[in-house]
């Protein structure tokens, strides 16, 4: 903990909100009683989520139309600036698709399988969230030929940023703290951008490289905002609860979380939203700029990470600018319980792991398990408390009474096409499925356009908060992975029918109006 004498203006709200956890624990402290007594956490939380208003079925409906076939598992897709038609689509097994949206026809743009872990291989079933998990094309594109990568790859030279070395002593404790990878953000060039036989160089440079020390959680979304920054997602480093010495979903028990939760924690990157120039020098490697006006800038020298830009975010795994209202909205994947989209400003909390959408979060829930791991739960719904942590615009849970609603939110854009006028200026994105064992992907809405929203300076409350619509009659075919907007505004939804990284049943589909 920052000791609050040394703290700066620009800190407090931030060590405020990690300050309350003492309040929350002593509410959390009888649902601890009662889990080692054997009464059911899982029975707390379905009371939450029962308490959480469920999804609407609204009247606005939408279908996709298959645009590309035969991609693993597409994830990301982003227009590039000066090539018009195209989308280029993020394969997480290390391709980038060169999509023409007229034909379907497609075209490898850049591959960086030779870069990555052996993808598909994590866990049980060859479930594995490393790969090739991020792309943004630089906006001067079409005259610079610059764009970025996010990449889970194997160990190799020094970290930029690393994870706490704690030991754990947990029974099922790993005999080794080394990291399972390195998330690398690089940088390409084209020297003809616009010409459509050009392909990137083979080389690239290396901008930031993170120590990670789970194979899960990794964030990866990289945007450019209309300030010409690059705003980059890092997950919480994997594993349940934000903490240490928990199994997660490879069999091994979690490293690398510190006492505070990494998502808390200030001095470290991981939980975090960061904000970097990338032609700039003047962070600690020299291979990119920490922008003056960042919020935590001033507070660098007590080791608070001064690329923050927001922090308590769990895996914020997909998010997008809209121009027309300069909000930065997106969606950060819940644990177990609770699924949020969030509008993100300067210097926000978040509150992973103090909170799970607006309910406080217990992370030692299930304490007393044979096994000696334990399962956070959320505990009680807390809408607007803390004070310093900004709660999200909207948020549904994974099952409300006796409906499936979701397992893990994938952020999206807002529309600003005209294919669908009735979805003008609100924001669209999905669920990966309803039920994590077949895939049922989900298409959703908010019943508020971004204008109605706010800018996230202030808290919602339960009666402002937006509420998630369904789109569409039924669940897709596929396991939602990611979205993308094109040139025009027009929205895509992209997936498989696997729900890990192998086959070839990965598809683009573009959202059409039900007529």
């Amino acid at each position: 903990m920052v000791r609050k004498g040394l703290l700066t203006g620009a800190v407090l709200g931030l060590v405020g909100a990690v300050a309350v956890e003492a309040r929350a624990a002593q509410q959390q402290d009888a649902q601890v009683q009662a889990a080692e007594e054997g009464a059911g956490d899982e029975a707390q939380a379905k009371k939450v989520l029962d308490a959480l208003p469920g999804v609407l079925r609204g009247t606005l409906r939408v279908r996709t139309e298959t645009v590309a076939t035969g991609m693993t598992a597409p994830l990301l897709g982003a227009a590039a600036p000066g090539v018009p038609g195209s989308l280029f689509v993020v394969d997480q097994v290390g391709v980038l698709w060169r999509v023409d949206l007229s034909s379907g026809a497609k075209e490898v743009y850049l591959d960086v399988r030779d870069l990555l872990v052996k993808v598909g291989i994590a866990a049980i079933g060859g479930y594995d969230e490393r790969g090739f998990l991020g792309l943004a094309f630089d906006p001067q594109f079409e005259t610079n030929g610059l764009f970025y990568t996010y990449t889970s790859e194997p160990v190799s030279g020094d970290a930029d940023f690393t994870f706490p070395k704690v030991g754990a002593t947990c029974e099922k404790a790993p005999s080794s703290l080394a990291p399972d990878h390195q998330n690398v953000l690089r940088e390409w060039h084209v020297a003809s951008p616009t010409d459509a036989a050009s392909r990137p160089d083979a080389t690239s440079r290396v901008l930031m490289r993170v120590d990670w020390g789970n194979y899960n959680h990794n964030g990866g979304m990289l945007q450019f905002g209309g300030d010409g920054l690059l705003y980059v997602s890092l997950g919480d480093g994997g594993g349940e609860d934000d903490q240490t010495c928990q199994l997660n979903g490879d069999g091994k028990a979690t490293i690398g979380h510190s006492p505070l939760g990494n998502g808390q924690d200030p001095t470290l990157v991981y939980g975090k939203l960061l904000r970097i120039d990338t032609r700039g020098t003047s962070s600690a490697n020299r291979q990119y700029g920490v922008p003056s006006d960042n919020p935590f800038v001033s507070a660098s020298a007590l080791g608070i990470r001064p690329e923050i830009y927001a922090l308590g975010l769990r895996n914020f795994w997909r998010y997008a600018f809209d121009a027309p209202s300069g909000l930065l909205i997106g969606n950060d994947v819940g644990q177990g319980a609770i699924e949020e989209v969030d509008v993100i400003r300067a210097g926000g909390n978040y509150g992973w792991r103090l909170k799970e959408g607006t309910a406080l979060f217990d992370p030692q829930a299930f304490l007393a398990t044979p096994e000696g791991e334990t399962d956070g739960t959320p505990v009680e719904l807390s809408p607007g408390y803390p004070a310093a942590v900004v709660d999200p615009v909207a948020e549904y849970g994974h099952q409300h009474r006796t409906t499936n609603q979701g397992s893990a939110s994938i952020g999206g854009y807002v529309y600003r096409g005209s294919a669908i006028p009735e979805l003008a200026g609100r924001y669209v994105f999905g669920d990966y499925s309803a039920d994590e064992s077949k895939a049922e992907g989900r298409i959703y809405m908010l019943d508020q356009t971004v204008d109605q929203l706010g800018t996230g300076e202030q808290t919602p409350t339960p009666s402002t908060r937006a509420r998630v619509v369904n789109l569409t009659s039924r669940p897709l075919d596929i396991f939602v992975e990611g979205f993308a907007r094109d040139a025009s505004g027009e929205l895509y939804v992209m997936g498989n029918r696997m729900g890990i990284p192998k086959g070839k049943t990965g598809e683009l589909r573009r959202l059409v109006p039900v007529r």
